[in-house]
C-alpha cells in the first residue's frame, strides 16, 4: 500500500554553519514538510574514502564539538548510502539529510 507524502518545502540555499576555520564543512537551512519544521544539514565529504572531509590545514580540534564523523557514520549504518548519494555544491561533495526541527527554527531566515 502506498501512501502519499507532502510536498517538501526545500531552502532556496544552504547557508555556511561549520567552525570559522573551515564554514563550508557544515551547511545547514530550514525546510518544511505538512507544515512542521525541519533543517536539513550537508556535510563535506571525500568521494574516494567516504568520510568527512576535514581540512589538514585546520586543527583537529576544532572539529571535535561537531562530531560530524560520527553522524556521518550513523547515517551510513541506517541508510547503507554510498558515494553515488553524494551532491555537489561549490566544487565540494556533500552528504544531505533533514531533521525535525524545534519551533525556534520557524523564527530562521528562510534563504
Amino acid at each position: 500500500m502506498q501512501f502519499p507524502v507532502p510536498e517538501v518545502d526545500w531552502p532556496r540555499h544552504l547557508q555556511e554553519v561549520g567552525p570559522e576555520e573551515d564554514p563550508a564543512i557544515l551547511l545547514s537551512g530550514a525546510s518544511k514538510l505538512a507544515a512542521k519544521h525541519y533543517l536539513v544539514y550537508a556535510v563535506r565529504i571525500n568521494l574516494e574514502s567516504m568520510e568527512v572531509d576535514f581540512r589538514s590545514s585546520v586543527g583537529e580540534w576544532i572539529y571535535a564539538d561537531l562530531r560530524l564523523d560520527v553522524m556521518l557514520e550513523e547515517l551510513m549504518f541506517f541508510s547503507d548510502f554510498d558515494r553515488t548519494a553524494a551532491i555537489t555544491v561549490a566544487g565540494s561533495h556533500y552528504i544531505l539529510w533533514m531533521v525535525p526541527a524545534t519551533e525556534t527554527v520557524a523564527e530562521l531566515p528562510r534563504t
